[in-house]
């Protein structure tokens, strides 16, 4: 009961506390660990790395030829996702979901292969009254959250010949 399952409460306290020092604009991300309920494991409880980016402010300030500020929105946020899973070669889908933290009709699961690993949407700020300062933050606020474990890290060998010969010191 008191290990996290999702990393949502963290980056929310972090984005009211920047609210609250006048620090509006932001996109965020924290990687860590969350812990789910599983009797097949001896402890009891599986652990997960996860990543969970959130955005909201202004993405864009008026001026130096824009006419308006631009927002952050939805599909900043999936772009880094795809950004992302593309780098790792995954190719994700998802599916509408309705999820508990999120307005109803903008959330969706991320799908590898068919299974979950995450969570894509607009954030309820109802859901978070009892988090300080939330009540600053008047702009929409986007989370994502999925599992990076699926990523396959692979150690990438950089293949360089130098043009230029060697440089070799003497010393007397």
């Amino acid at each position: 009961s008191l290990m996290r399952p999702t990393l949502v409460y963290s980056l929310v306290n972090c984005l009211a506390y920047n609210y609250s020092v006048r620090n509006t604009d932001l996109a965020l991300f924290e990687i860590g660990r969350t812990y789910f309920k599983d009797n097949s494991i001896d402890t009891g409880c599986k652990e997960r790395d996860t990543c969970g980016m959130i955005m909201s402010g202004i993405r864009i300030p008026k001026g130096w030829g824009c006419d308006k500020e631009v927002k952050y929105n939805y599909y900043d946020l999936l772009s880094y996702l795809e950004v992302i899973a593309n780098y790792f070669g995954l190719e994700i889908k998802l599916e509408k979901i309705n999820y508990k933290f999120c307005e109803m009709g903008s959330s969706y699961k991320i799908l590898y292969k068919g299974e979950r690993i995450g969570f894509i949407g607009e954030l309820n700020k109802k859901c978070f009254g009892f988090v300080k300062n939330v009540k600053l933050i008047k702009d929409k606020i986007f989370y994502c959250e999925f599992y990076i474990d699926k990523f396959k890290f692979e150690n990438k060998k950089l293949k360089f010949e130098s043009k230029y010969p060697p440089v070799r010191r003497l010393y007397n």
